[in-house]
């Protein structure tokens, strides 16, 4: 989250002119989206007994479950999203 928190400081040209710092801050994202869902599927499969359909669902269990707020939940689900789309492009 450090090497995040630190790029949030460059502006959007900045950032758009830099491609190594695009590959870098895309990656860690995924990285980092993808063990918030792990954690989730497990919370939810191990509360629930099935793990939940979609990445996003996830998060929005983690919410039904009380684990986390509303916003937070969909914040989340909106990474997990965001995630796939990086993923796949």
């Amino acid at each position: 989250m450090g090497v995040l928190a630190r790029k949030q400081a460059l502006s959007r040209e900045a950032y758009h002119a830099d491609s190594d710092t695009q590959d870098i801050v895309e990656r860690r994202f995924v990285k980092m989206t993808e063990a918030a869902i792990d954690i989730g599927e497990a919370l939810v499969k191990h509360e629930r007994g099935t793990p939940p359909a979609s990445n996003p669902q996830s998060m929005r269990a983690l919410e039904e479950l009380g684990i986390l707020s509303a916003s937070t939940a969909e914040e989340m689900a909106q990474g997990a999203r965001f995630r796939n789309v990086l993923a796949h492009t």
